[in-house]
């Protein structure tokens, strides 16, 4: 192929919308380009690829980072996952001139640990980024001090900490110094009702659309905080699941009005009843709610005809729950598994199961 015909296929390429597929088709034809005028291609794509999202404009599998190739100019997702590569890694991609056009770097399970963290941190080259996904990677509160500490995360909106050993003491250090940003996970973390108290307080997290404290040890005191934060009040997306949250739990939200913009409400497992999923769809403040988990939550038959019933229940996009032992995904399956009319008009008496005068369960 010459290079005209290499330069008309990326021309195609980007006339269509922006998609990963594209973006790997773009990269095999930069593989493959000739090195002496490969620089033709790249100037093509840089020139038109700042309308691509960061997240699509990944490093190809056949570019490993320690790899030099003009492609690098090109990438701006970095997604190193599942390397072993531990504090000597962690050093030497620090010091890589490469992270300086980066704004997405996921390095999930990559065996970082407290030190191969705070040396990363160390690089001035990720003051761009603005995802910074590090899962897995044994991190404990000494990692969150050196985040807390670090200066070259200025720009960061979202940030991924999920399945570390930080504890109260971790995060409750960290969460000063994440101003700015809008998306936390905190999932499997360890963390207690001091943590959702120390949340619920953080003025840092004002700009914060989405948290997810799931699989935690937080009790319905520490639900209650979140509840009543006026600091969380952009929150969109919400998840806590795997939590002991109970009835109570389950009611601090229902009476709450401090969480306005609330979409989408995750209270999986959370030995959630009758009386907090009945809490729940009386609220008069879900107005904005339009997704809802009570999946794996001891919630009977009678408690499920009468979400159905319930007009504001009903008026959500996805309601998930257990009943039976079966996973149930949207009103349509629940009211399947009861064998109910959902077309009732739900302003008539409560919906029965067809054949069940009483509607009894």
């Amino acid at each position: 192929m010459t290079d005209r015909a290499r330069l008309a296929s990326l021309r195609e390429l980007f006339q269509g919308k922006p998609s990963p597929q594209r973006w790997a088709e773009a990269m095999a034809l930069l593989k493959d380009w000739p090195w002496m005028s490969v620089q033709i291609g790249i100037d093509y794509v840089e020139g038109r690829a700042d309308r691509w999202p960061d997240a699509i404009r990944a490093q190809p599998p056949w570019l490993q980072w320690e790899v030099a190739h003009p492609v690098w100019a090109l990438v701006r997702h970095l997604d190193l996952r599942h390397q072993p590569l531990g504090t000597p890694g962690a050093m030497r991609l620090a010091r890589s001139e490469r992270l300086a056009r980066v704004t997405w770097l996921n390095l999930e399970g990559c065996q970082l640990g407290d030190e191969g963290l705070a040396a990363l941190l160390t690089s001035p080259a990720l003051r761009p980024l603005q995802q910074l996904l590090i899962a897995d990677n044994n991190l404990g509160p000494a990692a969150a001090e050196a985040l807390a500490s670090a200066t070259s995360l200025a720009s960061l909106i979202r940030l991924d900490l999920s399945r570390n050993p930080l504890g109260d003491p971790g995060l409750t250090a960290l969460l000063p110094a994440l101003a700015g940003l809008t998306h936390l996970n905190a999932r499997h973390t360890d963390l207690t009702r001091a943590s959702a108290e120390a949340a619920a307080d953080a003025r840092a997290l004002r700009r914060l659309v989405a948290l997810d404290f799931g699989d935690n040890h937080i009790d319905a005191e520490g639900a209650a905080a979140l509840a009543a934060s006026t600091a969380l009040r952009a929150l969109e997306i919400l998840r806590l699941g795997g939590n002991p949250l109970g009835d109570p739990g389950a009611e601090a939200f229902a009476d709450s009005p401090w969480l306005p913009n609330l979409i989408l409400l995750a209270l999986d497992r959370c030995q959630i009843g009758p009386e907090g999923a009945a809490a729940l769809a009386r609220s008069p403040h879900t107005a904005r709610l339009h997704h809802l988990d009570l999946r794996g939550n001891p919630i009977d038959r009678r408690c499920a005809l009468d979400l159905l019933d319930d007009p504001r229940v009903r008026a959500l996009k996805t309601l998930r729950l257990t009943l039976d032992g079966l996973d149930l995904d949207g009103l349509d399956a629940l009211a399947d598994h009861l064998g109910v009319n959902l077309e009732a008009d739900a302003g008539q008496p409560p919906l029965k199961p067809p054949g069940d005068p009483a509607g009894r369960p």
